[in-house]
């Protein structure tokens, strides 16, 4: 297998995704005058001066005799090198096979494809592919010879030709995980080795999985595939660096790598972009966090490989890529965890890929060198442990032998007496020694049995512990898949057992914390409620919200209204770690309370106040309720917030809102940094950006930022349609019109009963100029919902526009009483001034400010 391309579903989000391509003619059979590079033959130019014409040609490893010699070779030759068909391609580029007529050798040419002639972006990214390659000089990165370029100026680049088979396709060979082991270890250690040479000149990989490695017939180990390779920058002297192998290496240093992430003219790799293969990726970079991303997301990678080869199957799987992708956005490692713990490796070996695939890059091994010298040190001591077990078993049989010289005599006669006995009626003799050795084997399968279930709770109980700080859906699963492993135990044991009671105690313990854990993901849910609009009430969801919180607390034990003591009391059962996010979450309820004046806010108030040890919670729910804003800028100090729950940060954000927008984006923006796969927290961000620069419209570009903060949620929530919604209004606003206009096309096509998005749609088309088509989009939405205010007011603008202004000021006045809209107001404000109505118009101001300060 030469040079494969990639079998895995790959996510990208610009040009360069791999593997979107379908072959054409073209890059398949090159042609004289497009295909083949123009080199000139150094054996043409000396041939005058040489008696005859060099012709060395080894023989191929397998002994065949290369194609071009025997003169079935496709193509044709130009110059040194000749042409011999398609080998394998992706997004950016072919890979063909040629035949280097000076030097008698195979090579791989990677030429840019056609239709990527003229894109800047792209080009750049395939030059320094080459350069990176041509930097890199280790045995297990595959060489690049010559950078070039076609007749019609299409680059291209030769390196060596790599015969074998991938890691991917040896692994699927394999009958079960356990097989052939240690030699899959052995070739892991050779890429970790290259990763390492890698981190050490300042390049991270970025797509890390078995079908990117290339295992040779002799043993040989070649990372292939540097397409989406980055060049990290330079760390700060001041920062401390991470243990390298003591080789002294230069950095190497492309345009790229110095200036910027990616290539520009719209290749670029921004934020909320994704590149690389989800199955294998960590979540900073299924994120598209590109900033973030350092040697450490390779060590993900090398993590992922490592878990293949002991369980089978990556850490993330699933029926598509997409929910592939969402996986590792969540970094949802439950079942690998699980898999790994099973697989019956060592526990050096699998605690060491659990840590390359830690969620946080901080909690993983510095870079590929660390793993590499620890992975070293494991298959040492293993080597060891096996020298050690030889010699024993060499000892162990010498000594058996001598044993077997001394009791020759004794078993003879042994067998002689026994045979006598059984002879005289003493057959019971041997019925007893049958039913003591059953009872000696039932002891010891119970004996076994007990330490098994004895180690299960142990681990599951730590786990719990564990995942009662960490909050780690991974660690719940681990443990209760222990406990279950405990209770089928229980079967080699006699009933009653003592370990039947702990295995039943623990197993109702945590079962009790899942329920917990489903009320607190149950309020997580009607947070994100305030994030729909509800067709019911035409507007946000923030009524259907607050009804959720009263009947989802009474079937957990809390009922509105019950005395304070009771109240407390509930709160206070639940573990630390539990309360802390319980207490959020009625803090969010709270909220909503007050918003809406809800007669449960003072009830709520009292209960917070009693159970809440956080005495900086207390007196900031003190000072919101008194609206203090003095005090609660006071109290909203970074040192203080970084204690907190994003809730509580949002709730913040809230409050400063209408009354200073850059304390509240100051705040947003904080608690993006600290909760980056926070759905929430990136939707808030995301909504206040696009609110703030919409009241403006004066520079496209600021939309930007909401962009990429919406791409996020939406990556975090994939089915939420009003982020989808505001995704296609931001783009929109950004000036991607099209493709605006085109996603919210999308989702009427998806769900043709989804209010909001014909809301938003006859708006885009009211801002393009396109009345009627605006004017369509609203009368549909007013089918589905004829209260919708927003609906309203934007039949108001289509009249305006056509200057029936007393019709017009009917819609903006229904529309305004059904749901106040600042812009319907201003709509009204526009027609009352047309008609020197300045009292009234001076009302509507005054209720628009009052709306949006």
């Amino acid at each position: 297998m030469n040079n494969q391309s990639d079998p895995q579903p790959t996510v990208a989000a610009n040009p360069v995704d791999k593997g979107s391509e379908t072959k054409s003619p073209t890059a398949s059979a090159p042609d004289s005058q497009a295909q083949a590079p123009p080199a000139a033959s150094v054996l043409q130019t000396l041939g005058p001066l040489l008696p005859e014409k060099p012709q060395v040609h080894l023989r191929d490893p397998d002994g065949s005799v290369p194609a071009a010699l025997n003169g079935t070779a496709p193509g044709q030759a130009i110059g040194r090198y000749q042409m011999l068909g398609e080998i394998a391609r992706g997004g950016m580029g072919a890979i063909l096979k040629g035949r280097d007529h000076d030097l008698g050798r195979d090579i791989a040419v990677k030429v840019l494809l056609e239709n990527h002639q003229g894109k800047t972006g792209l080009l750049m990214r395939f030059v320094e592919e080459a350069q990176i390659g041509g930097q890199l000089q280790h045995p297990g990165i595959v060489p690049v010879y010559e950078l070039g370029t076609f007749p019609d100026q299409r680059p291209y680049f030769t390196m060596k030709l790599v015969k074998g088979q991938t890691l991917a396709k040896l692994l699927a060979e394999r009958e079960e995980p356990v097989q052939d082991r240690p030699r899959f270890l052995k070739i892991f250690e050779q890429v970790c080795q290259t990763l390492a040479y890698a981190h050490s000149r300042g390049v991270i990989h970025r797509d890390l999985k078995p079908a990117n490695v290339m295992v040779g017939a002799f043993g040989e180990v070649q990372v292939m595939d540097w397409g989406l390779a980055k060049v990290l920058r330079a760390r700060p002297s001041a920062e401390p660096e991470q243990p390298q192998p003591p080789t002294v290496v230069s950095i190497i240093r492309t345009r790229r790598g110095e200036d910027s992430d990616e290539a520009p003219e719209g290749t670029q790799t921004q934020a909320g972009s994704v590149l690389g293969t989800p199955a294998y990726m960590p979540p900073e970079q299924a994120l598209g966090e590109v900033e973030r991303l350092d040697e450490r997301a390779d060590v993900f990678g090398l993590g992922a490989i490592l878990c293949e080869i002991l369980t089978g199957k990556p850490p993330y799987v699933g029926v598509d890529a997409a929910q592939i992708h969402r996986k590792a956005v969540r970094a949802d490692l439950a079942d690998a965890l699980a898999r790994l713990d099973g697989c019956g490796a060592d526990p050096e070996l699998v605690h060491l890929t659990r840590r390359c695939l830690a969620a946080e890059a901080e909690d993983r091994p510095g870079n590929a060198g660390v793993l590499a010298s620890e992975l070293t040190t494991y298959l040492e001591s293993v080597e060891g442990r096996l020298r050690q077990a030889e010699l024993a078993e060499a000892e162990a049989r010498a000594r058996a032998t001598e044993e077997r010289k001394r009791r020759k005599l004794a078993v003879a006669l042994v067998g002689a007496v026994f045979g006598l006995v059984l002879l005289g009626g003493g057959g019971w003799f041997y019925v007893a020694h049958k039913e003591a050795e059953r009872g000696r084997e039932t002891l010891a399968r119970q004996t076994e049995a007990a330490r098994q279930v004895q180690e299960a709770l142990g681990r599951a109980d730590s786990l719990r512990q564990q995942a009662r700080t960490d909050d780690n859906p991974a660690q719940w699963a681990e443990a209760r898949a222990l406990v279950d492993r405990a209770r089928s135990l229980l079967t080699d044991l006699p009933a009653g057992h003592e370990l039947e009671g702990q295995v039943h105690t623990l197993a109702s313990a945590l079962a009790e914390e899942e329920k917990d854990r489903r009320l607190l993901l149950r309020l997580e849910e009607i947070w994100l409620l305030r994030a729909e609009i509800d067709a019911q009430a035409a507007g946000f969801a923030l009524r259907r919200s607050l009804r959720e919180y009263p009947p989802l607390f009474a079937e957990h034990g809390l009922r509105v209204g019950d005395d304070e003591a009771t109240s407390s009391q509930w709160v206070l059962r639940r573990p630390p770690q539990m309360r802390t996010r319980l207490i959020a979450g009625l803090d969010a309820w709270l909220g909503l309370a007050r918003q809406l004046k809800a007669p449960e806010a003072g009830w709520l108030f009292g209960v917070l106040q009693a159970v809440d040890e956080d005495t900086w919670r207390k007196d900031l729910r003190a000072a919101l309720a008194r609206d203090d804003i003095k005090e609660v800028e006071r109290l909203a100090r970074p040192e203080a917030l970084g204690r907190q729950p994003a809730q509580t940060v949002l709730l913040l954000a809230d409050y400063f809102r209408p009354r200073s927008q850059s304390r509240a984006e100051t705040l947003l923006r904080a608690a993006q940094n600290r909760f980056p796969a926070d759905f929430w927290v990136n939707f808030a961000l995301a909504d206040f950006l696009y609110q703030k620069h919409f009241t403006a419209l004066s520079d496209v570009s600021q939309f930007e930022d909401a962009v990429r903060f919406f791409t996020t949620a939406l990556a975090l929530r994939p089915d939420n349609l009003h982020v989808q919604t505001l995704l296609g209004w931001s783009l929109w606003l950004r000036g991607r019109r099209q493709e605006g206009r085109e996603v919210l096309q999308q989702i009427i096509a998806r769900r043709p009963d989804y209010l909001g998005a014909y809301v938003y749609l006859g708006y885009l088309y009211l801002m393009e100029g396109a009345d009627r088509q605006g004017e369509e989009a609203f009368l549909q939405a007013l089918k589905l919902q004829p209260r919708s205010g927003m609906a309203h007011s934007g039949i108001g603008f289509v009249l305006w526009g056509r200057g029936q202004y007393p019709e017009a000021l009917v819609a903006f006045r229904r529309g305004n009483r059904l749901e106040p809209f600042p812009r319907g107001i201003l709509g009204q404000i526009g027609i009352l001034g047309h008609a020197s109505r300045m009292d009234e118009a001076l009302s509507q101001c005054r209720q628009a400010l009052q709306l949006q300060p």
